[in-house]
């Protein structure tokens, strides 16, 4: 049974981000969200009916944004917390209006067969500093690394640190 997160429609707010539209919903949903400053973030919003121990909180903070882990393929993080009356956790990112890799895979993107390399190399290097800090990373799925450049030379991840938080839900 999948649990479900509640109202997550345009103007809602959590931990101060107020929802501005869905931009996924597989495997938990996604939303694209402002704070009052004006600036954005990605939110991964991951259903928790209760209120994570603060020390968890903690410890996933640093599995989401290691101190050591310095590279552009990986989004800033922008804040974490409990929303109860959600009944979830969020997890907000710099917000990156990219396309994924997933429209390379799929054909609905055009990069030429000469700029796939450079994409996979984009990767491969974003994986090459978080594997030589000791990080780890769980599946990686094409929908969840976005072509940073339109020339597809750089990348984003989205989900560093997941697997620790999905961990101890």
């Amino acid at each position: 049974m999948t649990m479900a997160v509640r109202g997550l429609e345009r103007g809602r707010v959590l931990g101060g981000w107020v929802v501005q539209r869905t931009v996924a919903e597989r495997p938990w949903p996604e939303v694209k969200a402002e704070r009052a400053d004006g600036v954005e973030a990605r939110l991964l919003v991951v259903p928790a009916p209760a209120a994570p121990d603060p020390r968890a909180l903690t410890a996933w903070r640093a599995a989401l944004s290691p101190p050591w882990l310095d590279h552009p393929a990986f989004p800033a993080l922008r804040g974490l917390g409990h929303d109860a009356s959600a009944g979830a956790l969020w997890i907000a990112r710099a917000w990156s209006a990219w396309p994924s890799f997933a429209g390379v895979v799929d054909g609905t993107i055009a990069l030429p067969p000469g700029r796939r390399g450079a994409a996979l190399l984009a990767l491969g290097e974003a994986l090459a500093a978080l594997h030589g800090g000791g990080g780890r990373h769980g599946a990686l799925a094409p929908a969840r690394v976005l072509l940073a450049r339109a020339d597809g030379s750089a990348c984003e991840l989205l989900d560093l640190g997941l697997t620790t938080v999905a961990a101890g839900l």
